[in-house]
């Protein structure tokens, strides 16, 4: 695959997962505010859910604020060499366990 090819494919890529995935994350009861936490669980649920029923990696960080709070720094999904989705397996260990309460970046 060319370079220009590969470029394509991923803005393709970004269009069915990525874009508008706050809209997406508020049709699955997951509203990205900075007023409100939910569990890693929930999340990574509902991501599941508008990737096709491929699991991701919730990436986290310390939030700013002198609380230990985690907020999400980014979320990964994978693909194979041939840019077919596939199962993310490595643990979103950054964010805490599974019923860690996570908040959602400030966002505009």
């Amino acid at each position: 695959m060319e370079l220009l090819e590969y470029f394509k494919k991923t803005l393709e890529l970004f269009k069915v997962v990525g874009e508008g995935l706050k809209g997406k994350l508020a049709a699955e009861n997951i509203t990205p505010t900075i007023y409100k936490t939910y569990k890693l669980q929930a999340i990574e649920a509902a991501l599941k859910k508008i990737n096709g029923g491929f699991s991701c990696t919730v990436v986290c960080n310390q939030r700013n604020t002198g609380k230990k709070e985690k907020q999400i720094q980014e979320i990964r999904f994978r693909y194979t060499k041939d840019l077919k989705m596939q199962n993310n397996n490595a643990p979103s260990s950054t964010c805490g366990t599974a019923t860690t309460d996570v908040m959602f970046p400030l966002m505009q």
